[in-house]
């Protein structure tokens, strides 16, 4: 049997990534960073970044598809989010709408409330949920070591301390 939270929408509405034209993540301690979608679906830094910083934009990709798969664990009643430690997620939408989603600090049991502009329900998500939710630019990095296109490599070498590994394509 469901109690009468079962029955209450714990779907948090924001929108297909289809839809998404940008995101912008603000934390309370005044860094922020946003995020512009380029017509052909890839996701690009807006946000001035130091130098020789390397955009990683499948961590933006998962970041999008995380907002628009939000989904509740619970629901909240009775409390409130401290707008001076909250974190303000923006999604801009196709046609000019924007959607605002407010994120309340972490809670003793290791959840966090979230609110989304216009709706009155205050949402609990999970952990993992909200640190997607709450990267910050060095979370936007690319941390790896080669950017190649793996379908296009025919021989690898890898010498490390005079010890050398050779692995070709198609060879024995």
């Amino acid at each position: 049997k469901k109690n009468a939270s079962g029955f209450r929408k714990k779907s948090i509405d924001v929108a297909p990534v289809a839809d998404m034209t940008g995101l912008s993540i603000s934390h309370p301690d005044g860094s922020a960073l946003q995020l512009k979608k380029s017509d052909d679906g890839s996701w690009q830094l807006a946000t001035p970044a130091p130098n020789a910083f390397r955009f990683d934009g499948a961590v933006a990709q998962r970041v999008a598809s995380q907002v628009a798969g939000l989904s509740a664990e619970d629901l909240a009643d009775n409390e409130t989010i401290d707008v001076k430690q909250a974190v303000a997620v923006a999604v801009d939408l196709r046609e000019g709408k924007r959607v605002l989603l407010t994120l309340g600090p972490k809670r003793s049991d290791n959840t966090y409330l979230m609110q989304r502009e216009g709706d009155a329900q205050l949402y609990v998500i999970g952990q993992w949920q909200a640190e997607q939710l709450t990267k910050k630019l060095e979370d936007f990095r690319n941390l790896s070591l080669f950017d190649f296109d793996v379908e296009k490599v025919s021989k690898m070498s890898i010498d490390i301390g005079g010890k050398k590994t050779v692995v070709s394509k198609g060879e024995d």
